[in-house]
């Protein structure tokens, strides 16, 4: 008696390698696979505004075979420092 075991077809789900923000980075490695989580910081002098500051690798329905990132696409901006000098 021989037996036949059929293993299902496995597919690797990616998403496109995500972008650090202009003036930020990527912290840690970032895969690029299904259930992959990337984070993002700003350099010094920047902080984070208008995106999430993690994405997550997703899949829209079961027959795709590209993945998208949750959330928008972070982005950095400069901090804004005023000095004023006071004179006596």
């Amino acid at each position: 008696m021989t037996l036949t075991f059929i293993l299902p077809f496995m597919k690797v789900i990616y998403c496109r390698p995500p972008f650090p923000p202009r003036n930020g980075f990527i912290i840690g490695s970032c895969a690029n696979t299904l259930g992959s989580v990337c984070s993002f910081a700003c350099k010094e002098g920047y902080i984070l505004q208008n995106g999430a500051t993690m994405r997550r690798c997703l899949l829209k329905a079961p027959d795709q075979i590209l993945g998208y990132w949750n959330g928008s696409e972070p982005t950095c901006k400069g901090k804004c420092n005023i000095f004023f000098k006071i004179s006596s």
